[in-house]
């Protein structure tokens, strides 16, 4: 029975780990990135600017 215990512990601890390494990442390399991360953005905002949505109810 320890054995299952010690495996569900060990499960929820790779799933938490897993779930907040992205956001723990993110912020440590934040600063260092800032800069070159909001040009993507804003470059890849300018690139589909004239795209149609596709899929989903299309809004007029």
């Amino acid at each position: 029975m320890d054995f299952f215990i010690d495996l569900a512990i060990l499960g929820v601890m790779i799933i938490g780990m897993t779930a907040f390494l992205g956001v723990i990442v993110q912020a440590i390399v934040r600063p260092f990135v800032s800069q070159k991360g909001e040009v993507s953005v804003i470059r890849n905002l300018e690139i589909k600017k004239g795209w149609k949505k596709v899929g989903g109810k299309q809004q007029s």
